[in-house]
């Protein structure tokens, strides 16, 4: 699983949709935490420096762009293994 990177104020590519094409390309899901959060109408609060996310801005992407990627990977591979 790829995981976009979260917008920053010191970004010089779009190294997210380089990211996105890749694993389009591969076949590889891919987490858009970039796009979550940039849909978010006041996103700059979740990364007041303009690179790390505060600890809500974590949780917020863990639930809304991780988990939804990720738990149906790991309900899939629990039931190939019957864990």
């Amino acid at each position: 699983v790829f995981q976009t990177p979260l917008p920053t104020s010191t970004a010089k590519t779009d190294y997210a949709q380089i990211m996105r094409d890749v694993a389009n390309y591969r076949g590889i899901p891919i987490a858009d935490a970039r796009a979550y959060v940039q849909s978010l109408p006041d996103w700059w609060q979740y990364a007041p420096d303009g690179v790390h996310a505060t600890a809500g801005g974590y949780s917020a992407v863990t639930r809304n762009a991780l988990a939804p990627v990720l738990v149906p990977l790991v309900a899939a591979a629990r039931c190939k293994t019957g864990a």
